[in-house]
């Protein structure tokens, strides 16, 4: 749009569309985390080590004390 001329309904289009897909993607990252999260509640159930919840979730350790600390506080 730098050489051509400037259509107002075009830009707005764009940016529409640029901010839906920036919202699909923040809501997909955002499932995949809940889902990492769900799946670390369940190995801290089954007493899994810290280090193999972090590995198969892909959480930080911190991430995973902390949801054990959750888990106990219930």
């Amino acid at each position: 749009m730098l050489f051509g001329e400037y259509d107002y309904e075009t830009d707005i289009r764009v940016q529409r569309r640029e901010a839906f897909e920036d919202g699909l993607a923040e809501g997909i990252e955002q499932g995949a985390e809940q889902k990492a999260i769900e799946t670390a509640n369940e190995a801290l159930k089954m007493n899994l080590s810290i280090e193999q919840i972090a590995k198969l979730t892909g959480l930080s350790e911190e991430k995973i004390l902390q949801l054990s600390k959750e888990i106990s506080n219930q």
